[in-house]
Protein backbone atom coordinates (compact mmCIF):
# COMPACT_ATOMS: atom_id res chain seq x y z
CA UNK A 1 0.00 0.00 0.00
CA UNK A 2 1.05 3.50 -0.71
CA UNK A 3 2.67 5.39 2.02
CA UNK A 4 -0.31 7.90 3.70
CA UNK A 5 -0.34 11.54 2.38
CA UNK A 6 0.79 14.68 4.62
CA UNK A 7 3.78 13.51 7.26
CA UNK A 8 4.11 10.33 6.14
CA UNK A 9 6.03 9.92 9.53
CA UNK A 10 6.48 6.52 10.04
CA UNK A 11 7.62 5.39 6.61
CA UNK A 12 10.45 5.76 4.20
CA UNK A 13 8.89 8.22 1.46
CA UNK A 14 8.36 10.62 4.11
CA UNK A 15 12.37 11.38 5.12
CA UNK A 16 13.53 11.10 1.66
CA UNK A 17 14.09 15.03 1.26
CA UNK A 18 15.24 15.26 4.80
CA UNK A 19 17.60 12.51 4.51
CA UNK A 20 19.02 14.25 1.24
CA UNK A 21 19.01 17.68 2.35
CA UNK A 22 20.89 16.28 5.80
CA UNK A 23 18.43 17.19 8.03
CA UNK A 24 18.35 13.81 9.94
CA UNK A 25 20.85 11.80 11.06
CA UNK A 26 20.06 7.92 12.98
CA UNK A 27 16.20 9.52 12.95
CA UNK A 28 17.24 12.96 15.04
CA UNK A 29 17.38 16.17 13.39
CA UNK A 30 20.38 18.23 14.57
CA UNK A 31 20.47 21.46 13.12
CA UNK A 32 17.94 23.69 14.72
CA UNK A 33 18.35 26.17 17.12
CA UNK A 34 16.01 28.16 19.27
CA UNK A 35 16.13 30.78 17.26
CA UNK A 36 13.08 31.37 14.73
CA UNK A 37 14.28 32.17 11.55
CA UNK A 38 11.40 32.77 9.02
CA UNK A 39 11.34 34.62 5.21
CA UNK A 40 9.94 34.86 2.45
CA UNK A 41 12.44 35.28 -0.68
CA UNK A 42 11.89 31.93 -2.50
CA UNK A 43 8.21 33.63 -3.00
CA UNK A 44 9.29 37.00 -3.83
CA UNK A 45 11.56 35.82 -6.04
CA UNK A 46 8.84 33.85 -7.66
CA UNK A 47 6.22 36.94 -7.72
CA UNK A 48 9.04 38.82 -9.85
CA UNK A 49 8.85 36.14 -12.41
CA UNK A 50 5.34 35.92 -12.38
CA UNK A 51 5.29 39.74 -12.59
CA UNK A 52 7.87 39.92 -15.55
CA UNK A 53 6.39 37.13 -17.57
CA UNK A 54 2.52 38.58 -17.81
CA UNK A 55 2.45 35.32 -15.51
CA UNK A 56 3.20 33.27 -18.39
CA UNK A 57 6.74 31.89 -17.22
CA UNK A 58 8.12 29.19 -19.40
CA UNK A 59 9.82 26.32 -17.84
CA UNK A 60 13.41 27.17 -18.62
CA UNK A 61 12.66 30.53 -16.95
CA UNK A 62 11.11 28.44 -13.82
CA UNK A 63 13.65 26.20 -13.55
CA UNK A 64 16.94 29.00 -13.87
CA UNK A 65 15.23 31.85 -12.04
CA UNK A 66 13.30 30.21 -9.73
CA UNK A 67 14.00 26.79 -8.90
CA UNK A 68 18.13 26.26 -9.31
CA UNK A 69 18.30 29.49 -7.17
CA UNK A 70 15.66 28.60 -4.82
CA UNK A 71 16.39 28.17 -0.70
CA UNK A 72 17.03 24.39 -0.21
CA UNK A 73 13.66 24.73 1.81
CA UNK A 74 12.23 25.20 -1.56
CA UNK A 75 13.85 22.20 -3.37
CA UNK A 76 13.14 19.49 -0.80
CA UNK A 77 9.54 20.72 -0.60
CA UNK A 78 9.35 20.50 -4.80
CA UNK A 79 11.41 17.00 -4.22
CA UNK A 80 9.07 15.50 -1.42
CA UNK A 81 6.02 16.39 -4.55
CA UNK A 82 8.15 15.09 -7.12
CA UNK A 83 7.80 18.16 -9.06
CA UNK A 84 9.90 20.01 -11.45
CA UNK A 85 9.85 23.35 -13.51
CA UNK A 86 7.78 21.55 -15.96
CA UNK A 87 5.14 21.17 -13.10
CA UNK A 88 4.81 24.69 -12.05
CA UNK A 89 5.06 25.92 -15.65
CA UNK A 90 1.69 24.09 -16.11
CA UNK A 91 0.23 24.68 -13.09
CA UNK A 92 0.39 28.36 -13.03
CA UNK A 93 -1.06 27.74 -16.90
CA UNK A 94 -4.07 26.13 -15.46
CA UNK A 95 -4.56 28.30 -12.60
CA UNK A 96 -3.28 31.30 -12.95
CA UNK A 97 -5.78 32.92 -11.09
CA UNK A 98 -4.93 31.34 -8.36
CA UNK A 99 -1.12 32.81 -8.73
CA UNK A 100 -2.18 36.35 -8.99
CA UNK A 101 -4.44 36.39 -5.96
CA UNK A 102 -1.88 34.90 -4.02
CA UNK A 103 0.66 37.20 -5.14
CA UNK A 104 -1.74 40.26 -4.45
CA UNK A 105 -3.08 38.75 -1.42
CA UNK A 106 -1.26 36.17 0.15
CA UNK A 107 2.48 38.02 -0.15
CA UNK A 108 1.74 41.05 1.29
CA UNK A 109 0.37 39.00 4.44
CA UNK A 110 3.35 36.50 4.25
CA UNK A 111 5.64 40.26 4.52
CA UNK A 112 3.70 41.59 7.19
CA UNK A 113 3.66 38.27 9.45
CA UNK A 114 7.31 37.47 8.94
CA UNK A 115 8.84 39.72 11.81
CA UNK A 116 5.88 38.20 14.20
CA UNK A 117 6.79 34.60 13.69
CA UNK A 118 9.98 34.38 15.99
CA UNK A 119 7.70 35.27 18.72
CA UNK A 120 4.83 32.88 17.90
CA UNK A 121 6.97 29.79 17.47
CA UNK A 122 9.34 30.38 20.62
CA UNK A 123 5.54 30.43 22.21
CA UNK A 124 3.97 27.16 20.83
CA UNK A 125 7.20 25.85 21.59
CA UNK A 126 6.94 26.40 25.25
CA UNK A 127 3.45 25.59 25.42
CA UNK A 128 4.66 21.93 23.87
CA UNK A 129 8.01 21.75 26.49
CA UNK A 130 9.89 22.40 23.42
CA UNK A 131 12.91 24.77 22.67
CA UNK A 132 13.93 24.27 19.43
CA UNK A 133 11.67 25.68 16.78
CA UNK A 134 11.32 25.29 12.95
CA UNK A 135 12.31 27.95 9.94
CA UNK A 136 9.77 28.64 8.03
CA UNK A 137 9.48 29.23 4.09
CA UNK A 138 6.86 30.72 2.42
CA UNK A 139 7.19 29.62 -1.32
CA UNK A 140 5.33 28.46 -4.64
CA UNK A 141 4.41 25.24 -5.46
CA UNK A 142 2.44 23.38 -8.27
CA UNK A 143 -0.69 23.78 -6.55
CA UNK A 144 -0.83 20.49 -4.77
CA UNK A 145 0.33 20.80 -1.47
CA UNK A 146 -0.46 23.63 1.22
CA UNK A 147 2.31 23.14 3.58
CA UNK A 148 4.65 20.32 4.86
CA UNK A 149 7.41 20.09 7.27
CA UNK A 150 10.82 18.99 5.52
CA UNK A 151 14.14 19.02 6.27
CA UNK A 152 13.69 20.83 9.66
CA UNK A 153 11.64 23.35 7.72
CA UNK A 154 8.50 24.50 8.07
CA UNK A 155 7.16 25.00 4.38
CA UNK A 156 3.98 27.04 2.76
CA UNK A 157 2.98 27.36 -0.75
CA UNK A 158 0.95 30.89 -0.79
CA UNK A 159 -1.23 29.84 -3.78
CA UNK A 160 -2.61 26.85 -2.15
CA UNK A 161 -2.90 28.93 1.16
CA UNK A 162 -4.80 31.35 -0.76
CA UNK A 163 -7.21 29.54 -1.77
CA UNK A 164 -8.52 29.87 1.76
CA UNK A 165 -9.11 33.52 1.29
CA UNK A 166 -12.53 34.95 1.57
CA UNK A 167 -14.70 38.37 1.65
CA UNK A 168 -13.67 38.81 5.79
CA UNK A 169 -10.63 37.08 5.74
CA UNK A 170 -7.66 38.33 7.99
CA UNK A 171 -4.86 36.92 5.55
CA UNK A 172 -2.43 37.46 8.11
CA UNK A 173 -4.13 35.41 10.56
CA UNK A 174 -4.75 32.88 7.76
CA UNK A 175 -0.67 32.23 7.27
CA UNK A 176 -0.41 32.26 10.79
CA UNK A 177 -2.77 29.13 11.61
CA UNK A 178 -1.44 27.48 8.77
CA UNK A 179 2.40 28.06 10.24
CA UNK A 180 0.99 26.95 13.77
CA UNK A 181 -0.60 23.55 12.47
CA UNK A 182 2.43 23.02 10.54
CA UNK A 183 4.76 23.66 13.23
CA UNK A 184 2.87 21.07 15.38
CA UNK A 185 4.07 18.21 12.49
CA UNK A 186 7.85 19.47 13.25
CA UNK A 187 7.10 18.43 16.82
CA UNK A 188 5.48 15.49 16.08
CA UNK A 189 8.08 14.26 13.56
CA UNK A 190 10.87 14.81 16.48
CA UNK A 191 8.77 12.90 19.00
CA UNK A 192 7.06 10.13 17.25
CA UNK A 193 9.90 7.16 16.64
CA UNK A 194 9.76 5.35 13.45
CA UNK A 195 8.29 2.13 12.92
CA UNK A 196 5.23 2.88 14.85
CA UNK A 197 2.41 0.87 12.58
CA UNK A 198 0.58 3.66 10.19
CA UNK A 199 -3.55 4.00 10.66
CA UNK A 200 -6.17 6.02 9.70
CA UNK A 201 -6.80 6.72 13.64
CA UNK A 202 -3.35 7.45 13.51
CA UNK A 203 -3.00 10.01 10.52
CA UNK A 204 -6.53 11.39 12.11
CA UNK A 205 -5.05 12.40 15.61
CA UNK A 206 -1.94 13.44 13.79
CA UNK A 207 -3.77 16.33 11.97
CA UNK A 208 -6.26 16.95 14.68
CA UNK A 209 -3.73 17.66 17.34
CA UNK A 210 -2.11 19.94 15.30
CA UNK A 211 -5.21 22.12 14.60
CA UNK A 212 -6.06 21.65 18.01
CA UNK A 213 -3.13 23.43 19.73
CA UNK A 214 -2.91 25.65 16.50
CA UNK A 215 -6.19 26.47 17.47
CA UNK A 216 -5.10 27.03 20.79
CA UNK A 217 -2.30 29.25 20.34
CA UNK A 218 -4.10 31.40 17.84
CA UNK A 219 -6.75 31.82 20.51
CA UNK A 220 -9.91 30.58 18.29
CA UNK A 221 -10.34 27.43 15.64
CA UNK A 222 -8.48 27.52 12.46
CA UNK A 223 -9.95 29.56 9.43
CA UNK A 224 -9.32 26.54 6.84
CA UNK A 225 -11.35 23.92 9.57
CA UNK A 226 -14.81 26.09 9.70
CA UNK A 227 -16.37 24.34 7.14
CA UNK A 228 -15.43 20.80 8.52
CA UNK A 229 -16.45 21.72 11.62
CA UNK A 230 -20.03 23.33 11.15
CA UNK A 231 -20.39 19.99 9.40
CA UNK A 232 -19.09 17.72 12.09
CA UNK A 233 -20.92 19.18 14.66
CA UNK A 234 -24.57 18.18 13.07
CA UNK A 235 -23.52 14.92 12.55
CA UNK A 236 -20.67 14.11 14.95
CA UNK A 237 -22.88 10.43 16.07
CA UNK A 238 -22.94 9.08 12.29
CA UNK A 239 -19.45 10.04 11.53
CA UNK A 240 -17.85 8.46 14.19
CA UNK A 241 -20.45 5.12 13.68
CA UNK A 242 -18.95 5.47 10.01
CA UNK A 243 -15.14 6.12 11.40
CA UNK A 244 -14.75 3.71 13.60
CA UNK A 245 -15.19 0.83 11.19
CA UNK A 246 -12.38 1.43 9.49
CA UNK A 247 -9.64 3.47 12.00
CA UNK A 248 -7.20 0.69 12.67
CA UNK A 249 -7.07 0.45 8.43
CA UNK A 250 -4.49 2.13 6.41
CA UNK A 251 -7.21 3.59 3.57
CA UNK A 252 -7.64 7.14 4.27
CA UNK A 253 -10.46 6.71 1.98
CA UNK A 254 -12.73 9.98 2.52
CA UNK A 255 -11.49 10.72 5.53
CA UNK A 256 -8.51 12.82 4.74
CA UNK A 257 -6.29 14.52 1.84
CA UNK A 258 -9.32 14.59 -0.83
CA UNK A 259 -12.54 15.90 -1.91
CA UNK A 260 -14.25 14.08 0.48
CA UNK A 261 -17.93 12.75 -0.32
CA UNK A 262 -20.85 14.26 -2.05
CA UNK A 263 -22.28 16.84 0.18
CA UNK A 264 -19.74 16.78 2.50
CA UNK A 265 -16.79 19.11 3.40
CA UNK A 266 -12.97 17.61 2.99
CA UNK A 267 -11.15 16.35 5.59
CA UNK A 268 -13.18 15.42 8.19
CA UNK A 269 -10.67 12.81 9.60
CA UNK A 270 -9.02 15.77 10.99
CA UNK A 271 -12.16 17.07 13.02
CA UNK A 272 -12.69 13.80 14.51
CA UNK A 273 -8.67 13.23 15.15
CA UNK A 274 -9.00 16.92 16.81
CA UNK A 275 -12.33 15.76 18.70
CA UNK A 276 -10.30 12.78 20.07
CA UNK A 277 -7.36 14.62 21.06
CA UNK A 278 -9.67 17.16 23.26
CA UNK A 279 -11.05 14.43 24.77
CA UNK A 280 -7.62 12.57 25.81
CA UNK A 281 -6.93 16.63 27.21
CA UNK A 282 -10.14 17.12 29.02
CA UNK A 283 -9.87 13.78 30.57
CA UNK A 284 -6.14 13.90 32.02
CA UNK A 285 -5.35 15.30 35.34
CA UNK A 286 -2.07 16.28 33.85
CA UNK A 287 -2.14 18.46 30.84
CA UNK A 288 2.26 18.81 30.29
CA UNK A 289 1.97 15.11 30.37
CA UNK A 290 -1.31 14.07 28.02
CA UNK A 291 0.57 16.84 25.81
CA UNK A 292 3.73 14.84 25.35
CA UNK A 293 1.86 11.47 25.12
CA UNK A 294 -0.34 13.07 21.68
CA UNK A 295 2.88 14.13 20.22
CA UNK A 296 4.67 10.70 21.06
CA UNK A 297 1.18 8.93 19.79
CA UNK A 298 2.57 5.15 20.75
CA UNK A 299 -0.67 4.08 20.78
CA UNK A 300 -3.81 5.61 19.00
CA UNK A 301 -5.75 3.25 20.42
CA UNK A 302 -4.85 3.44 23.87
CA UNK A 303 -5.10 7.05 24.05
CA UNK A 304 -8.82 7.05 22.23
CA UNK A 305 -9.79 4.43 24.71
CA UNK A 306 -8.79 6.67 27.79
CA UNK A 307 -10.41 9.91 26.15
CA UNK A 308 -13.53 8.33 26.96
CA UNK A 309 -14.73 10.02 23.12
CA UNK A 310 -18.08 8.58 22.20
CA UNK A 311 -19.19 10.84 19.79
CA UNK A 312 -22.27 12.66 19.80
CA UNK A 313 -25.72 11.61 21.04
CA UNK A 314 -27.62 12.62 17.96
CA UNK A 315 -26.96 12.95 14.21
Amino acid sequence: MAAMPELRMNTAPGRIAAHRFAGWLGGVLITLSPIAQAGQDDAERMARLLSGTAYRPSASELRRRYVDAGSSALVAFLARDDADAHDLAAAVGARRGEYRRAVARCLPAARALTPRLPEILRGLAGSLGRRAVPSVHFVFGDGRSAGTVVAGDVVLALEVVCRFDGPNADMAELLEAFVLHEAVHFYQLRAQRPGLADSLLRQAMIEGFADLVAGERLGRALPQEAERARYGRRHEARLWSEFRRGMDGQSLGHWMYGPGRDGEPPDLGYWIGKRISAAYLAASSDRDTALQELLELVSPRDLLQASGYPGAEGD
